[in-house]
């Protein structure tokens, strides 16, 4: 009896033994597996992403080029310990797996206990624009033309010598430009048309000089104004005697309407430097111009009649002393934007008084006026709703309208920009940044011209604090 007692009871150590072996092994099984999830480096193609641990998002603030595929990118990361990442259900190697980032994908990082796991929303931005340079010096001898398209290709015309005595006092008929330019992509431009002595005289020197306005209406293309030497008084350049308008279906031939030929139902004619034009329900509508009419102290008359031309040649006052309703201060806005959108006609910003832009900040208008009656009756659509600069350019596209730099200052120094403003109404305008601001490349400038060809936007020319701009920008907004 007493010896199996002993062996139960040997038994009975032997078990309790064997279980605090067994218990101190599986205390021994191996390291505890880690719980991290940070997610710390993370690029693609060798730009940086913003890492957010608290937000739990991952994107770019150097945005990739306009037109990048994302469809198939590799990214670059770093994770924590044995942590793995995953897209779906698809395990994620650094350097070789592709993910298409037309949306926002979601990078899952799992712990390597299989238990712990966050998730990063990833974006990838790209510029909303695309914007190249063209041409940079393509124009040498080129300083405040016109440009617009016609029959499918884009058109610039007349001008000043850059640099040359068109900057003196006075300059010489010499120093204005009788050329015609065309291109189909604003890459490789075609000379259509020169006179290579300027002949006031001569029937056949239109278009002529800089500040002339043109726009392409009955198959033909239509200039109006400008000016050219030999008269400078008070700093301000005159439109020459002769000048009328002038008219040509492929800017090679050009029909002259002098002055003296020009009709116009009420006054005696204009000499127009940098007309307003516009062309609305078929038919140009001018406003705004410098009339060449200086004698003694009085620097400038800026006309306060809206006229209407079918053919550039006829023109009848469709209101007269419009402007004077709308006028700023003491005499009604030049250098406006001029606009027909929705069926109805704009004039918004500009300046108000005589120097072209120097002027007091004052004098700048911000607001917006418009007329739902082919221009007969005016009436204020927004006080504040246009920036507050003179020369900004505005064209329609992809059904919005886009307001291009332009310039304000005072008597001293010119301010000049490089914003763009958006509107979907023409009254109310939003000043764009990021992706739909132009590259920081793209110069500040006014007295450029901004057209529209084949859902692409040019950006030509121009001048700022440094002198005449040559460049031909082209480019495109993504709404």
């Amino acid at each position: 009896m007493k010896d199996r007692l002993l062996t139960k009871g040997y038994l009975l150590i032997v078990i309790l033994a064997g279980m605090i072996f067994l218990t101190q092994c599986g205390k021994d099984d191996g390291p505890t597996l880690a719980s991290d999830t940070d997610l710390s480096v993370f690029s693609i193609n060798g730009v940086a992403f913003t890492v957010d641990a608290v937000g739990m998002t991952i994107e770019n603030d150097d945005e990739f080029p306009y037109g990048t595929d994302v469809s198939a990118l590799v990214a670059t990361f770093t994770v924590s310990g044995a942590a793995t990442v995953l897209v779906g259900d698809i395990e994620q190697v650094s350097g070789v797996t592709a993910n298409d980032f037309t949306n926002p994908v979601t990078y899952t990082i799992v712990a390597e206990n299989k238990v712990d796991m966050v998730d990063f929303t990833v974006t990838v931005n790209v510029s909303a624009t695309a914007w190249n340079m063209a041409s940079e010096n393509k124009f040498v001898g080129l300083k405040r033309p016109a440009a617009l398209t016609h029959d499918g290709k884009l058109f610039l015309l007349g001008g000043a010598e850059v640099g040359g005595d068109a900057d003196a006092t006075p300059p010489t008929p010499a120093d204005y430009y009788e050329y015609v330019y065309s291109s189909e992509d604003g890459v490789s431009w075609t000379t259509v048309f020169s006179h290579d002595a300027l002949d006031l005289a001569n029937s056949d020197s239109i278009p002529v000089g800089s500040f002339l306005s043109a726009v392409s209406l009955g198959g033909k293309i239509i200039t109006v104004g400008g000016h050219t030497p030999p008269t400078l008084v008070f700093g301000v350049l005159l439109s020459r005697d002769a000048l009328g308008s002038a008219s040509s279906s492929d800017g090679s031939s050009w029909t002259v309407t002098a002055l003296a030929d020009l009709t116009l139902d009420a006054g005696e004619g204009f000499n127009a430097v940098k007309p307003g034009l516009v062309v609305h329900n078929d038919a140009i509508y001018m406003h705004g111009y410098m009339e060449a009419a200086f004698s003694g102290a009085e620097q400038s008359i800026k006309s306060m009649d809206i006229l209407k031309s079918t053919n550039g040649v006829n023109w009848q006052t469709v209101a007269a002393g419009a402007l004077s309703t709308i006028k700023t201060t003491d005499s009604p806005p030049t250098f406006a934007a001029n606009f027909s959108f929705g069926g109805d006609l704009y004039i918004a910003g500009g300046v108000s008084g005589a120097a072209f832009i120097t002027e007091t900040a004052d004098r700048y208008s911000s607001s917006v006026y418009k007329s739902s009656d082919n221009g007969a009756t005016w009436s204020v659509a927004s006080s504040d709703g246009f920036p507050a600069v003179a020369l900004a350019q505005v064209v329609e596209y992809k059904g919005k309208l886009i307001a291009i730099a332009g310039a304000t200052g005072d008597d001293t120094d010119a301010v000049y920009t490089s914003d763009v403003y958006v509107s979907d109404d023409g009254t109310t305008w939003t000043k764009q940044t990021g992706g739909l601001a132009l590259p920081a490349e793209f110069a500040e400038r006014a007295f450029h011209n901004v057209v529209v060809l084949n859902d692409k936007i040019y950006i030509i020319g121009g001048e700022n604090a440094q002198g005449a701009l040559r460049d031909v920008w082209v480019g495109e907004f993504v709404f």
